[in-house]
C-alpha cells in the first residue's frame, strides 16, 4: 500500500524497513518530517525503498539521524525538500550514491552537539537550491562531490573538505543576494559565480580562499571588506564570461583580490567592475620571470572610492 506523512512528523526506528511496491506511492507532504533514527545495524531503518513513486514536497523535511552501526549510511538519490544529516550523538558517515540528488530547500549537516560526515562516492552531483549550513563539529566532504550548486547562502561552522571540485553559487531566481560565511574562512578548490541575473550579488563575509579556478561567468562577487586569495599561478586561474568581482566604494579597510603570480610570465588579469554594466579590470603583466625575493608570491589588489 501506499505510505503518506501528510501531517506533523513521522520518526522511524528500530529494527526494520520500510519496503513498498512497484503500484505504491512514499510521500512526505509539504511541512511535514520523515525523520530516521534507527540504532540497529545491517541497513535496518533505511530510506523506504520499492515504491513506485516516492514524492517529497518542495518544503517538507527529511532527517537522516541514523546512529545504528551501518556506516556509511546511504543517502537515497531523490529530489528532497529540506534534507538534515547526522543531528544525532553517533559517529556516522552519511553517503550520497554516484549519481544526481537534489534539494529543493535547504541543506543541514549536523546540529553544533552531533559529529556527522557526509560524503560521496564517485562523482557525485549534489544541487542545493536553498542555503547549505555545516555546523560546528560536522563535516562535509566533497572529495567525490564532483559538481556542487549552491543556490542560497553557504553557513560554514564546522569543517569543509573540498578536494579538487567545483562549488557554484547559482541564485534560484534575480535579486538574491548570496552569502559565503560561518565562523570558518572558507577554502574552495573551484569556485564558480553564475547568478540568475546579471546584476545578482555573492557577497564574502569572511576571508576566503580558492586554490585552484575563480570562473566568473554571471553575477558580481563581492569581497566586502575582505580578502579573496587564489593560490594558482597560472594566467587562466581568474576567468570571466560576464562574471566581475565588484569594485567597492567604501571606507578602509578595502577589500582584497590576492593573486599567487609568483614568478610566472603572462598577463594576470583582475576582473573588478563598479556593476555588471561597467567593467573596470586591472591587468598585471609579467614579462619576464624574476624572484619574489622575501615576499609571499601573492600580488594583492583593491579598489576604494575617489572624489
Amino acid at each position: 500500500g501506499n505510505v503518506r506523512v501528510q501531517t506533523g512528523l513521522m520518526t522511524v526506528g528500530g529494527n526494520f524497513n520500510i519496503v513498498g511496491a512497484v503500484g505504491s506511492t512514499f510521500e512526505v507532504a509539504n511541512g511535514t518530517i520523515f525523520e530516521m533514527r534507527s540504532t540497529s545495524g545491517a541497513g535496518s531503518g533505511a530510506f523506504p525503498s520499492g515504491f513506485g513513486t516516492v514524492s517529497l514536497g518542495a518544503t517538507s523535511t527529511v532527517a537522516y539521524n541514523q546512529t545504528g552501526n551501518t556506516n556509511p549510511w546511504p543517502v537515497a538519490t531523490h529530489t528532497y525538500g529540506h534534507l538534515i544529516i547526522g543531528q544525532s550523538t553517533s559517529i556516522r558517515n552519511f553517503q550520497l550514491a554516484n549519481a544526481t540528488t537534489n534539494v529543493a530547500g535547504n541543506l543541514t549537516v549536523g546540529n553544533g552537539t552531533s559529529t556527522p560526515d557526509f560524503i560521496a562516492t564517485g562523482a557525485a552531483t549534489l544541487n542545493v537550491t536553498g542555503d547549505v549550513t555545516i555546523n560546528a563539529l560536522a563535516i562535509l566532504d566533497a572529495t567525490s562531490i564532483t559538481n556542487f550548486n549552491v543556490g542560497g547562502n553557504w553557513t560554514n561552522d564546522g569543517a569543509f573538505t573540498e578536494s579538487t571540485n567545483t562549488v557554484t553559487f547559482n541564485s534560484p531566481a534575480a535579486n538574491v543576494l548570496q552569502t559565503i560565511g560561518g565562523s570558518v574562512s572558507e577554502t574552495f578548490s573551484n569556485l564558480a559565480i553564475n547568478t540568475s541575473a546579471a546584476t545578482d550579488i555573492v557577497r564574502i563575509l569572511n576571508n576566503t580562499a580558492v586554490t585552484n579556478n575563480l570562473v566568473l561567468t554571471q553575477g558580481g562577487l563581492e569581497l566586502n571588506q575582505q580578502t579573496l586569495s587564489v593560490a594558482n599561478s597560472a594566467t587562466t586561474a581568474i576567468s570571466r564570461t560576464n562574471g566581475y568581482v565588484r569594485s567597492e566604494n567604501i571606507a578602509a579597510p578595502y577589500g582584497t583580490l590576492r593573486w599567487f603570480i609568483d614568478n610566472t610570465t603572462g598577463a594576470h588579469l583582475y576582473p573588478f567592475g563598479v556593476s555588471s554594466a561597467q567593467y573596470i579590470p586591472f591587468t598585471m603583466d609579467v614579462t619576464v620571470a624574476g624572484s619574489k625575493g622575501v615576499g609571499s608570491g601573492y600580488v594583492p589588489v583593491s579598489t576604494y572610492a575617489t572624489a
